[in-house]
């Protein structure tokens, strides 16, 4: 009888009884995600194309790095397991950890600093409270090999698009980004933003190219800082070799007092007055500021020396700061007559 009862009970409760899911977890499912934790990353993860730029040392002594592993780079801080991130203090003193003891940084500079066989790669850094991803160059940069942190990198030839306030050219195969149509002097500016991170250096290249007769410091790109946009570099097109514009340039022209040495100066254009070599095309042959095909009159501005040591990067020191950057093109007549286009630029900071 007991036994009976016994069957009667199970086989009434047993269709109540919930089986659950079966789960696996693998060592590779144990790493810290912030996105598993519930936290802003700030930064959506790279894409496959960025991860495998690399740099060329002749450009600017920055070797091929490995391409970063699909798991974040963090430091192992002994004896300290959190499951939350605290910020211990304003300055870097290895208790910023995450999940399992996994040491977060505010910046490059900062990993660097306290971690100094650290490796260029993508890392996870703990700014205002905030995670945020950032490609960290490790190896020297503009003179220094502090650590630097990568705000923007972007080259349309890559990416096949251009940022929404420019429009896209395509010009022998070779795929740029310039002012969108205008009858008048016109400017575009896209934002870099820091995602407050602080720094005191700004290093970084544009590359770009001339369309038909842009004549001097008014026409070009600038990187610009804060809402006033002060000037942080002027990368400016000069008319053609043989007659330009350019500070650099042999009797070239003085620029304003905002300008001064805080430029590069190139045109695409060998010569002008052959009959229709540069008539409403892009000077797609000379990409501009990049250190080479400096000719004529303008020979002395692929020179490395002074403010133009690090070229094709710049590099310009300020105040301690977190202000967003900016990226302008600017022409002062209309795009039918003259217009730079941009091709790839980078910034970093320290």
């Amino acid at each position: 009888m007991k036994y009976q009862v016994l069957v009667l009970l199970v086989a009434i409760l047993l269709p109540n009884i919930g089986m659950g899911e079966l789960t696996y977890t693998s060592d590779e499912d144990t790493y810290y995600n912030p996105e598993r934790e519930g936290l802003n990353t700030g930064e959506s993860m790279p894409t496959n194309e960025e991860q495998e730029i690399e740099y060329n040392a002749e450009d600017n002594e920055i070797p091929a790095t490995e391409e970063p592993k699909a798991e974040e780079l963090y430091y192992n801080e002994p004896a300290q397991s959190m499951d939350s991130v605290q910020l211990a203090s304003e300055s870097f003193q290895c208790t910023c950890t995450g999940k399992g003891g996994k040491t977060l940084g505010k910046s490059c500079q900062d990993i660097k600093k306290n971690f100094p066989n650290s490796k260029s790669g993508i890392y996870t850094l703990l700014v205002n409270g905030r995670l945020v991803r950032k490609y960290c160059v490790m190896e020297t940069l503009c003179g220094s090999d502090a650590g630097w942190t990568r705000l923007v990198h972007f080259d349309a030839q890559i990416e096949k698009t251009c940022p929404n306030e420019l429009k896209l050219v395509v010009t022998k195969q070779r795929i740029h980004c310039a002012r969108k149509p205008s009858v008048r002097r016109s400017c575009a500016s896209v934002p870099v933003p820091s995602d407050g991170i602080k720094y005191n250096k700004i290093c970084g290249r544009v590359s770009g190219y001339q369309f038909y007769s842009t004549d001097g410091y008014r026409d070009g790109i600038a990187v610009t800082r804060g809402p006033l946009q002060a000037l942080v570099w002027s990368f400016i097109s000069g008319f053609s070799e043989n007659h330009n514009h350019c500070p650099c340039s042999l009797n070239g022209h003085e620029p304003p007092s905002d300008i001064g040495e805080y430029n590069f100066c190139e045109s695409g254009f060998r010569n002008w007055g052959y009959p229709n070599n540069h008539y409403k095309k892009y000077a797609i042959e000379d990409p501009l500021w990049d250190g080479k095909g400096c000719h004529g009159r303008e020979t002395k501005c692929c020179n490395k020396e002074g403010q133009r040591k690090y070229m094709p990067f710049f590099l310009r020191e300020t105040d301690v700061t977190s202000e967003n950057l900016a990226v302008r093109i600017c022409c002062d007549e209309s795009t039918d007559n003259e217009n730079v286009s941009i091709g790839s630029y980078e910034i970093y900071v320290q």
